[in-house]
């Protein structure tokens, strides 16, 4: 290893850039916190398998009936929680 290359130090280091992983890395950034997302594949690789067929659970959880976010929020399976409600489903 070449005496110039400093060792990098993160906080947290998150292994995998799936759902979990990057959901984790929103809540770490808000944080201000010091961290690092390693994945194998591209960052989100899970969603070129899942969901299955290429469909979401359902497309009409926006409907529910509701006005209650809270509540329409049980019915979202596939939205990454953030404070911005442009980026739900």
């Amino acid at each position: 290893m070449s005496e110039n290359i400093k060792p990098l130090e993160v906080e947290y280091l998150v292994i995998g850039a799936g759902p979990a992983g990057l959901q984790l890395g929103y809540f770490l950034d808000r944080a201000k916190r010091n961290y690092l997302i390693l994945e194998a594949n591209a960052p989100g690789h899970f969603f070129t398998t899942f969901p299955r067929h290429r469909k979401l659970i359902s497309n009409n959880k926006v409907h529910t009936g509701f006005d209650d976010l809270e509540l329409n929020l049980r019915w979202d399976w596939n939205s990454l929680l953030a404070d911005d409600q442009r980026l739900l489903f």
